[in-house]
């Protein structure tokens, strides 16, 4: 089989474009054309078609990458053969392989590689549980993504335990450079030859060179065994030294003991280095991230997650969602400082009540019913055309779920529909009037296409109220939306906007409606939005505040849950046993512990880019 563009493996997997060949195979984008989704085809070498040696390595590849799940492994889907030939579909990571970040940059601060080397153990634990040695962990094979979330790849030459071996006597597996001592000279592999290969990587990221070196790979291994390991420069924390010499023990017995406690040295080291030389995180003293269940899967998350951050001020929330990128991100950084360390200290305070609308996620008519009742607001929310926007079921649905809610709210209630950008103006105009009719009038439609130019032609055919959303917090040139004369109503959210005073701020400049709403927040982040609606001269109508309800925990006492259609304005209480019970795993500490670093990164360039030329701030508004 040769691997070309169109090519269709087992008729479900179309090769799209080649982006990598290695000894024994080439790695292919392709699309799973049963779900449409992107995925990694690793396909053995056409002139390696027939060889018994590489399709039997290929298996094994396969059995022992298949079925191991972690968020720091790329994970294998599918794998098969035919005709002399072999494949692996495999999860595709949008990412750099640590080797060209190296190559790049020469070196690593020790936060960053300690981290990297974090996450890729904690993926080795996992492996080495199911009794696999990877036996290739080097800088090629762990791929760094947009977020810096590593992801370990390549069980090319791992093996099982027990594996019998597929190799000629006295040969060695493995890159010479990243090959422990007792491989090099022909024993058994075992996990802490993972572990050794780990800790050259780390030499090589501090040093900016490996430790070992020669003319032939077979002097490289051999230099694994003779040779001392050149120290370490002083300038790198001594902490840092000892665990990455440790590592290159040339016992094994010397080493960790095992990938899982290595990855808990790391964290507690990591956590005691310094990380930010900005000062933005001046008058931080502790971060917590948490995890919560959704009471009902809601835009298509089942969990939400994020950190808390603690300062003079009392607590702040960081919770952009995982699709986010690093810019659109840092906006959340800044929001979850300004109310860690100033609060709401100097806000005006127009209202002591802020009415709040309840939230209808995609749920049956019935349970829509029964969570309208149960708020006692008189304006509802409604999500509509969710994942199933073209198909006359998923719009049948939407039109029963708000017939259900006009119902709950009677005549007098206000029903608003959200749309999340799902339509096209000629969908949305051949939609909305079967939503009007169904809900008994709506008092608008929230974003009901993703591009402003689209609004723009949508206001032409339909004359139901727009509120724009995302077509705010998202543009460039927020103003844009009220010069465009298509947007009734600015919904603003603090948090992505980046905090209370930049989203009043902007609410002045838009000079429209304005309906204050969540982001899915926990508490800490809801007393922010109440703050910036009770900040606020005039509302436009009762805000989306209310999401509290739509998680299955808290982590405050009292928690913000609407009373009768409003919530009081008042500080927020952090419990210290709520925090606890909602506390992450290590895992997901270890992954917001990452990206929390690049974000603060992000929020730093863009400050200093404003600061150099204060045009670039969106709408003159600088984070």
């Amino acid at each position: 089989m040769k691997p070309e563009i169109g090519l269709e493996i087992q008729g479900r997997y179309e090769l799209v474009e080649r982006i990598a060949i290695g000894g024994m195979g080439e790695v292919w984008r392709a699309t799973d054309l049963r779900s449409g989704r992107a995925v990694a085809a690793k396909i053995l070498r056409p002139e390696l078609t027939g060889d018994e040696i590489f399709l039997a390595r290929l298996r094994a590849e396969a059995a022992n990458s298949r079925g191991l799940r972690h968020p720091n492994l790329a994970v294998v889907l599918d794998a098969g053969e035919r005709d002399g030939s072999g494949w692996i579909i495999m999860e595709l990571v949008q990412g750099r392989p640590l080797s060209d970040i190296l190559e790049e940059r020469g070196t690593m601060r020790p936060v960053e590689i300690l981290t990297i080397m974090a996450q890729v153990a904690r993926a080795l634990q996992v492996v080495h549980d199911s009794g696999v040695i990877h036996r290739d962990v080097k800088p090629s094979n762990i791929l760094i993504n947009r977020e810096g979330l590593a992801k370990l790849t390549d069980f090319g030459i791992s093996t099982a335990v027990h594996q019998r071996p597929m190799t000629a006597t006295g040969m060695v597996m493995g890159t010479a450079q990243y090959l422990a001592p007792e491989q090099a000279m022909g024993n058994m592999a075992t996990p802490s030859g993972d572990l050794y290969a780990l800790g050259i990587i780390g030499y090589e990221a501090l040093v900016g060179h490996r430790p070992f070196t020669g003319s032939t790979q077979v002097e490289i291994a051999f230099a694994h065994v003779n040779q001392e390991v050149p120290p370490i420069p002083g300038n790198v924390p001594r902490e840092v030294r000892d665990v990455i010499m440790e590592l290159l023990s040339k016992s094994p017995a010397d080493r960790p003991a095992s990938a899982r406690e290595l990855a808990r040295r790391l964290d507690r080291i990591v956590i005691n280095l310094p990380q930010d030389s900005s000062g933005l995180l001046d008058g931080i003293d502790r971060a917590v991230v948490w995890d919560i269940k959704m009471t009902t899967r809601f835009r298509g998350i089942a969990r939400r997650d994020g950190v808390l951050l603690h300062g003079r001020a009392g607590w702040g929330e960081v919770a952009p969602f995982w699709n986010y990128g690093l810019d659109d991100s840092a906006p959340w950084l800044a929001s979850g400082l300004e109310w860690a360390l100033v609060g709401a200290k100097g806000l005006p305070q127009t209202r002591h009540s802020v009415p709040v609308n309840v939230t209808v996620p995609e749920v049956a008519p019935a349970a829509a019913r029964t969570l309208v009742r149960r708020s006692r607001a008189d304006t509802a929310k409604v999500k509509v055309a969710g994942a199933r926007t073209s198909a006359s079921s998923g719009l049948d649905a939407d039109l029963h779920r708000l017939a259900a809610v006009r119902e709950a709210l009677g005549p007098q209630g206000r029903i608003r529909v959200d749309a999340n950008g799902a339509w096209d103006p000629a969908t949305a105009a051949r939609l909305l009037p079967l939503l009007d009719k169904a809900a008994g009038g709506l008092e608008y439609v929230e974003q009901p296409c993703p591009d402003l130019a689209d609004l723009v032609a949508l206001r032409r055919l339909v004359d139901i109220p727009i509120a724009a959303d995302e077509s705010v917090r998202l543009s460039s040139d927020p103003l844009a939306v009220a010069r465009s004369g298509a947007v009734d109503v600015a919904v603003l959210k603090a948090a992505p906007l980046g905090g209370v005073r930049r989203a009043f701020a902007l609410a002045q400049r838009l000079g429209l409606p304005v309906v204050i709403s969540s982001a899915l927040d926990t508490s800490v982040g809801i007393s922010a939005g109440v703050a910036l609606a009770a900040a606020l001269p005039e509302l436009a109508g009762a805000c989306g505040l209310g999401t509290v309800r739509l998680l299955d925990r808290d982590v405050a006492a009292p928690s913000f849950v609407p009373a009768s259609g409003g919530l009081p304005v008042r500080s927020v209480h952090v419990s210290r046993r709520l925090l606890a019970s909602v506390s992450a795993d290590d895992d997901l500490t270890s992954r917001w512990q990452v990206r929390l670093g690049h974000i603060l990164v992000a929020l730093r360039t863009r400050r200093e880019r404003e600061r150099r030329d204060p045009a670039c701030a969106i709408a003159g508004l600088p984070l």
